[in-house]
């Protein structure tokens, strides 16, 4: 799976998302069970490339394989633009910080 996910960063890298998408799709279709490390990279390159429904769509295939999202998958979905409740998750603000504290 290592060799898998070198090749989805290569791409993720160098600005190529389509070309992830492309390479996951056949590591699905091969019959190999991607890892929360692919699933960061291929949700990585998902956010940076603004794929939303993309990115969307492999998260979807990952809670559905029984891989359960860590953080930084969540990260990766809010990056693109999601917010917390559209992922089911709840989040109070914190005023000092500025910012989102998912709970």
């Amino acid at each position: 799976m290592v060799s898998w996910s070198l090749l989805i960063n290569g791409y993720r890298s160098h600005g190529h998302a389509r070309g992830a998408l492309e390479l996951f799709s056949r590591i699905q279709l091969s019959g190999v069970s991607p890892d929360t490390i692919t699933y960061s990279s291929i949700l990585s390159a998902c956010s940076h490339a603004g794929l939303v429904e993309e990115g969307q769509s492999v998260f979807n295939s990952m809670v559905e394989d029984g891989v359960s999202p860590r953080t930084e998958h969540y990260a990766y979905q809010l990056e693109s633009g999601k917010m917390p409740i559209q992922l089911g998750l709840s989040w109070k603000e914190d005023y000092s910080e500025k910012s989102l504290v998912l709970v």
